[in-house]
């Protein structure tokens, strides 16, 4: 059973401080992430990306339909090179 009084030591003032203090933790879900990822290479096309990326246009069009989890460093490609259209 939790003790219903908390007892401290003025030297563990700084302990109990962070304890009161209430901080709001944001989840963000990676497949959202994924799902934009996803809808603008749709709409900026296969092809482009996959040159621009230097992928082969077959990993862009799993990763576009989901067929494979896509590893981290081909995601960092892939958004490199949307970054890359874009700003041309």
């Amino acid at each position: 059973m939790w003790p219903r009084a908390l007892i401290y030591k003025p030297a563990h003032l700084s302990l109990v401080e962070m304890l009161s203090q209430t901080q709001i933790v944001e989840y963000h879900d990676p497949a959202d992430r994924l799902d934009a990822l996803r809808a603008a290479v749709k709409a900026r096309g296969i092809k482009p990306i996959a040159r621009e990326a230097q992928l082969d246009e077959r990993h862009v069009r799993r990763f576009v339909n989901q067929t494979r989890d896509p590893h981290v460093s081909t995601v960092a490609r892939i958004e490199a090179a949307l970054r890359g259209l874009s700003g041309q």
